[in-house]
């Protein structure tokens, strides 16, 4: 092969060895589009479907916990997406504070539960005897307790321990508070004007 014609086919190789590696370099910084998370997918719901279904999860009686764990989410992650909206936010927390009224209602329902083993009658006068069950008892006791704990902390001013108590004047009105110095003396003869 004549030089010439051996420069241009070793030039067109040489090019096209670049063109290679240009293409190898694009396609390794050209990313594909990432496949999205069980996560990413659930907010991407129309019309705040997913902030529902969690604020549903939650009055019904559920916890975030349980939610993450059903739907294979990282707790860290929802609990970030709830608290970067305001709005979201607010919503969240009412649904806690209603699923303290769920809880409310369940502590009722517990309560009527039958807890009694009924002996058949085994002779002639026909007695029939009713022993409670302690075990049952005690299972009901701790359910009670455990959600008068969780409703006093999702919505104490409802269902908490705490009593607030405000003072108030004559006719609902404000209290009016005198500060002076009085002398033992004039104390007395005020006490004795205000007795009856």
């Amino acid at each position: 092969m004549p030089k010439k014609a051996q420069v241009k086919v070793e030039a067109k190789q040489s090019a096209s060895a670049q063109q290679g590696k240009a293409a190898k370099q694009k396609s390794k910084t050209a990313k594909e589009p990432k496949e999205l998370s069980p996560f990413q997918l659930w907010v991407r719901q129309p019309n705040d479907a997913a902030l529902v279904e969690l604020c549903e999860w939650v009055v019904s009686g559920g916890h975030l916990a349980g939610f993450v764990k059903k739907h294979g989410f990282v707790y860290v992650t929802v609990l970030k997406w709830i608290n970067s909206d305001e709005e979201r936010s607010k919503m969240y927390a009412r649904a806690r504070e209603d699923r303290a009224d769920v809880l409310a209602d369940e502590i009722v329902s517990i309560s009527d539960e039958d807890c009694a083993v009924v002996d058949h009658p085994n002779g002639e006068d026909g007695a029939v005897e009713v022993v409670f069950d302690s075990v049952a008892v005690t299972r009901n006791k701790l359910r009670v307790d455990a959600r008068k704990w969780a409703a006093s902390k999702l919505k104490p001013r409802v269902y908490g321990d705490k009593l607030q108590t405000e003072l108030t004047g004559k006719d609902g009105g404000p209290i009016n508070v005198r500060a002076s110095s009085v002398s033992d003396e004039e104390l007395i003869k005020i006490i004795q004007a205000a007795k009856p």
